[in-house]
């Protein structure tokens, strides 16, 4: 009976060895891909890193652009600024041939009409008040 129980201990302890050596073999398994995905990852990282230079120096030339064109934009806001004209004209000037005013017909008439009401309120004065 006790050879029995050592059996039976003996048989689960190897059972146990077994299992725990199936994980160690799964972890390893595990580790070992994850190992060829870091290799990858390395190998391909001069191919990325050049990539993102490319793109870093693509978005550098683009900025410097930028600020080199709104600068130019400012310079000339500026430059147009200084030299615009503080008046402005809005409509040409233009002449007539004959003066606007006065108006020689207009005059002559108002003064010929004061010239025949002015003797007659005068003589209507004197007629009216002679007594």
């Amino acid at each position: 009976m006790l050879n029995k129980q050592i059996e039976v201990l003996r048989q689960n302890v190897l059972e146990t060895f077994k299992s725990i050596k199936a994980g160690f073999d799964v972890a390893r398994n595990d580790l070992k891909k994850q190992e060829k995905d870091f290799n990858a990852r390395i190998g391909g990282m001069p191919t990325q890193e050049r990539k993102f230079l490319d793109i870093k120096r693509q978005q550098m030339v683009k900025s410097e652009l930028y600020l080199f064109l709104l600068q130019q934009k400012e310079e000339n806001a500026m430059t147009m600024a200084r030299s615009m004209p503080r008046a402005q004209i809005i409509d040409a000037a233009y002449s007539l041939l004959d003066p606007v005013k006065p108006n020689p017909l207009f005059v002559f008439s108002i003064a010929l009409i004061i010239a025949f009401f002015i003797p007659i309120v005068i003589i209507a004065y004197r007629v009216l008040f002679k007594d």
